[in-house]
């Protein structure tokens, strides 16, 4: 853009030296144009006067004839001023011939240099204005800037929000598997409790009752098949409670909780009751 300025400036400055050239050459003209007229009106002038004075010669001629005088020195005087006036005329109608000619090459050049300074400016006028177009495109840029700016903010944003809610989530799935394996260690927990306080009760109810006859201590009458039937059955819920346990102290064992002393004891009593 700046060397089309430049071509530009330095195709008007030409111009303009040609045209400023062009006035003075013009100026120039029309004032030998006016001493040509001044001159032009002399030799009018003097046209007349030489044909007066060739009138004069003539009369004078005839005069002299008549006379016979003859005034040679003044009449060559005249004769010579005459001639070189006619030389001066003569050679101011070459010159004013010369610059009409000059002057019509000056105006040939004038229309071609402004045809072509009219070219120039059409060509200039033609070509789009490159600071709009700067313009536009550093608007175009701004624009696609801030949108993939703000769409790396939202991405930022989003992976921001993602990596919450996985560790939200590994969080509340360590709580879940925190909080079902603390139900499933309460349940055996609760079971053991629960058969210990059973087995108790059914060793308790079984030391009561004799195993060799009909009464017991305080002379109640017992029927022994009934009483069997009841050994049998302890003895088997025993022999359940004690494979449940042992599974299940197992299982507190792996959980990382220690047996208690109570239930300890009541396998041990169990496993003799057994042999």
């Amino acid at each position: 853009m700046s060397k089309g300025m430049r071509t530009h400036n330095d195709a008007s400055t030409s111009v303009q030296d040609m045209l400023s050239s062009l006035k003075d050459f013009i100026t120039n003209l029309n004032e030998k144009n006016k001493k040509i007229d001044d001159t032009l009106k002399t030799t009018k002038v003097i046209e007349k006067k030489l044909h007066d004075l060739s009138q004069f010669n003539d009369n004078r001629e005839e005069g002299e004839s008549l006379k016979k005088y003859h005034a040679n020195s003044e009449y060559k005087k005249v004769i010579d001023r005459l001639r070189l006036e006619n030389a001066t005329i003569r050679e101011l109608k070459e010159e004013r011939g010369d610059l009409r000619v000059l002057l019509q090459d000056y105006h040939n050049t004038l229309e071609v240099v402004m045809k072509k300074h009219r070219q120039i400016v059409s060509q200039m006028s033609a070509m789009p204005n490159m600071e709009d177009f700067i313009r536009k495109m550093e608007c175009k840029l701004n624009d696609g800037c801030y949108k993939v700016h703000g769409d790396m903010i939202f991405s930022a944003v989003a992976n921001e929000v993602l990596h919450d809610l996985d560790v939200y989530e590994d969080a509340n799935r360590d709580k879940d598997k925190k909080m079902a394996r603390l139900e499933y260690e309460n349940q055996v927990l609760y079971g053991l409790l629960f058969n210990t306080f059973k087995r108790k009760k059914l060793l308790k109810k079984c030391l009561k009752k004799p195993l060799n006859g009909n009464f017991n201590s305080n002379d109640t009458v017992v029927d022994e098949a009934s009483t069997h039937s009841e050994l049998f059955n302890d003895s088997f819920v025993q022999n359940n409670d004690t494979t449940s346990e042992d599974e299940t102290l197992n299982l507190s064992s792996q959980s990382g909780y220690d047996s208690d002393d109570s239930i300890q004891t009541v396998i041990y009593r169990n496993d003799e009751s057994n042999k």
